[in-house]
């Protein structure tokens, strides 16, 4: 009896990851893209390597690591003060800080209906030391 309720609820998670219904976290996920809505920094520049991808203002990346479907540069290493490139999915733009707390230096990167909003950001002021990320109103 206790190996066909492990059988069946084995195959219920199965059946659910494929369709994508067992999801983790925004800021955890680990999908092909920056979805859309999301602000993702990537592990390098021009949105290559690993990402990680948020919803909220994190006023500390120190918590969260960059994820990736493969073995990508990048996977499972510290976002914060690791981040080379960022792509604001959303309807704002959004500051990266150089510091926690959203001190020191920033890049604002625009939302991605600013028509001159370029969706790929090199952040040319916090490229590899970024701290915290702060949704602009």
């Amino acid at each position: 009896m206790k190996v066909k309720k492990a059988i069946a609820s084995g195959g219920a998670v199965a059946i659910l990851a494929a369709s994508g219904i067992l999801a983790s976290a925004p800021s955890a996920s680990a999908t092909v893209d920056c979805n859309l809505n999301w602000f993702c920094l990537y592990y390098n520049s021009r949105l290559h390597g690993a990402w990680y991808g948020t919803l909220t203002n994190e006023p500390n990346l120190d918590r969260y690591t960059f994820e990736a479907m493969g073995e990508s540069a990048g996977h499972r290493k510290p976002v914060k003060n690791n981040a080379g490139s960022a792509w604001n999915r959303s309807t704002h733009a959004v500051r990266v800080y150089f510091n926690s707390g959203y001190r020191g230096a920033y890049d604002v990167v625009p939302a991605r209906d600013d028509p001159k909003g370029d969706p790929v950001s090199d952040l040319p002021k916090t490229k590899n030391n970024n701290a915290s990320i702060l949704w602009m109103q």
